[in-house]
């Protein structure tokens, strides 16, 4: 999956210089295994915040503003509530095992905003495990999506796949 993401993100970056991408986690641990796993993945270190430690929102702050050098990940616990604004991230890796509406809807939020010097066709996506609920949660959030947005943009989204869905044949 991280493969993937940072495959996509990447392809991304030809485009948004500045783009990024967040990695969900359920712990301290996993974070920090997740981290030195996308040190290989993506050739460089990345920026692992976790909700209670010193100096975290400073951390997501200085990513979000996306200075010449920056990281191009993220790994955070419990750092997608409302209040946190990276508008560069563009694609998300759901990896924590958290399955409910409300923290689903939080991190498609974060990568889900367009700054007005992002392409509108550049589509932000959520690499996530095939669980039920989690299919169930993307759906809902797809409609809700199309339907916010006006006929002109919406006609531009394929409609045979769902928005920001990327699948396994994607990159096979």
């Amino acid at each position: 999956m991280l493969r993937n993401a940072d495959a996509l993100l990447l392809k991304a970056r030809s485009v948004i210089p500045d783009a990024a991408g967040l990695v969900l986690c359920d712990d301290r641990a996993h974070a920090r295994a997740v981290g030195a796993l996308l040190r290989t993945v993506a050739g460089e270190k990345s920026i692992v915040v976790v909700s209670d430690e010193p100096g975290a929102h400073g951390r997501i702050d200085r990513f979000a503003r996306g200075d010449a050098g920056a990281p191009r990940w993220l790994v955070a616990v419990n750092m997608v509530s409302e209040g946190v604004d990276v508008p560069r991230l563009l694609i998300a890796a759901y990896a924590t095992v958290k399955r409910t509406d409300l923290f689903f809807r939080q991190a498609v939020g974060r990568i889900v905003r367009r700054r007005a010097q992002d392409p509108d066709d550049v589509l932000a996506t959520v690499f996530m495990p095939a669980d039920p609920t989690l299919k169930q949660c993307a759906e809902r959030v797809e409609v809700e999506l199309r339907q916010q947005v006006s006929d002109e943009v919406g006609a531009a989204f394929d409609v045979e796949r769902p928005l920001g869905l990327a699948r396994r044949a994607d990159f096979e």
